[in-house]
């Protein structure tokens, strides 16, 4: 089964932590700030989020019908969080400007199946750091500031099977209300990388036998190696007496 960011709540042992990992892609910081990102590849399924399924079919396909509320739950619940609108944008395009063929290969309106299909489909919609159904499949909750949830606003972003791709590439955000629910519209969870590798990732490494550190060693050679490269610097920096450990996010 197809993994967005499952594992234990939160992550504690080697399995949940490389699970995690390699269902994550690694981001550069939004300009102007300095939190390197972890994003969830997938939007969040079916079986993940916990809905009883009708058929073994349904557990890859993204979960739908929640509410802002309910989605910053979950995300909480996993040690995650929504991404701001900014950071969204950030993520869609993070590694590369967007391939126009991409719009193609995605789940829109002028497909005609009207209903959204299992995550990860379109492997050649993939964005350059290894994001599926950016655009397409269904629309994707996030944060909001105070001042947005006052005025009873929430900002959806994507598109789905229901949006034309021109409108996908042109118009790539909504407003809604946080209550709303939708058939096409779900989520995907994002994590500070800093702070998710000091808490979870370093210490069940540090717990884990060598079959364990071979396997998150691994899972680590689905991040770009440049980023792997400058967070490991930045995590050294910050924890220069756990070398080994920053040997292995530098992938050597």
């Amino acid at each position: 089964m197809l993994a967005a960011c499952n594992g234990a709540a939160p992550p504690e042992g080697i399995t949940e932590v490389v699970d995690r990992t390699a269902s994550t892609f690694l981001a550069s910081p939004l300009p102007g700030h300095s939190e390197w990102l972890l994003c969830c590849r997938y939007e969040v399924t079916q079986a993940e989020f916990g809905q009883v399924l009708p058929d073994q079919a349904s557990a890859n396909l993204p979960v739908v019908m929640v509410n802002l509320w309910e989605a910053q739950e979950w995300a909480a619940e996993h040690d995650l969080r929504l991404p701001t609108a900014a950071e969204w944008e950030h993520l869609r395009l993070a590694g590369g400007a967007e391939d126009p063929a991409a719009r193609t290969f995605a789940n829109t309106l002028d497909l005609g199946l009207g209903r959204p299909l299992p995550v990860g489909v379109f492997e050649r919609g993939r964005t350059s750091l290894g994001g599926y159904d950016f655009l397409g499949n269904v629309w994707e909750w996030t944060a909001e500031s105070a001042s947005g949830l006052r005025s009873g606003e929430a900002s959806i972003f994507g598109g789905s099977f229901a949006s034309y791709p021109v409108m996908v590439a042109s118009q790539l955000v909504r407003k809604v209300h946080p209550l709303d629910r939708a058939t096409d519209l779900g989520f995907r969870p994002v994590a500070g990388a800093l702070d998710w590798i000091t808490q979870h990732m370093q210490p069940a490494w540090q717990q884990a036998g060598p079959d364990g550190r071979a396997r998150l060693a691994q899972a680590l050679d689905g991040w770009r190696p440049e980023y792997r490269r400058q967070l490991a610097r930045i995590y050294l920096e910050l924890h220069p007496q756990q070398r080994e450990f920053g040997r292995l996010l530098e992938g050597y």
